[in-house]
């Protein structure tokens, strides 16, 4: 899971993945269940894939 905070309404999110959405309907009412708030569900729409091209090798 991806989380960032915002000076928002909403100011924390988080991208959640499962292997199914049975198992992600079940991660979320766990989430639920632990902090007592309902999380709120917006599937991704559109894929997006981003080359952040970070080194991995060590700069000597």
């Amino acid at each position: 899971a991806e989380m960032c905070i915002r000076d928002t309404r909403y100011n924390l999110w988080f991208v959640l993945t499962a292997g199914d959405r049975a198992q992600l309907d079940r991660v979320l009412a766990e989430i639920a269940a632990d902090t007592g708030l309902q999380p709120l569900d917006l599937p991704m729409q559109e894929a997006y894939c981003i080359d952040l091209a970070f080194p991995l090798e060590a700069s000597r």
